[in-house]
């Protein structure tokens, strides 16, 4: 092991604060994730409804250039609305979300090991993994948690999908 390494791998033992900091990463990551695929959703509706009233007027002032661009417009959001189904995954994001919510508010309750044990099934869960939300969910939960110093930089890909979200 390099020595910059080995100055950063820890033999101390885990506490009950760095796991609840966990669960709060995650729950900013799942609602992350659930506002991006909500946005995701409203833009592929947006688009269906708006080209599809766009080939209407196409076929009513007899214009085929019209009709067929907006047809492939709506042909295209509509297969990306099914194959993305981004309603389904916000919903999932919001659903684990929600059960990490609920083991922060019973931590009082857990072990450490309880509460680690619990942690793991839930992460188990099938969610969407965007990578590119991940660095900004764990800015925004060490804020949150009063840890600015503990901010990363964001890379342009991650910038991107921070603001769309």
């Amino acid at each position: 092991m390099n020595a910059l390494l080995s100055e950063r791998v820890r033999d101390d033992e885990r506490t009950m604060y760095e796991a609840i900091g966990d669960a709060h990463y995650a729950i900013r990551y799942m609602l992350l994730q659930e506002r991006l695929f909500a946005r995701l959703g409203i833009v592929f509706k947006f688009t269906s409804l708006f080209g599809g009233s766009a080939a209407v007027t196409g076929v009513a002032i007899n214009s085929p250039v019209l009709s067929s661009v907006s047809g492939i417009l709506v042909a295209l959001s509509s297969i990306l609305d099914i194959v993305i189904r981004p309603e389904e995954k916000a919903l999932q994001c919001r659903v684990v979300s929600k059960r990490y919510h609920k083991l922060i508010r019973n931590a009082e309750r857990h072990t450490l090991e309880e509460h680690d044990r619990k942690a793991s099934k839930i992460a188990l869960l099938q969610t969407p993994q965007i990578e590119g939300l991940r660095v900004p969910a764990y800015n925004e939960s060490s804020i949150e948690r009063g840890r600015p110093d503990y901010v990363q930089p964001l890379n342009g890909w991650q910038r991107l999908l921070h603001w769309l979200a």
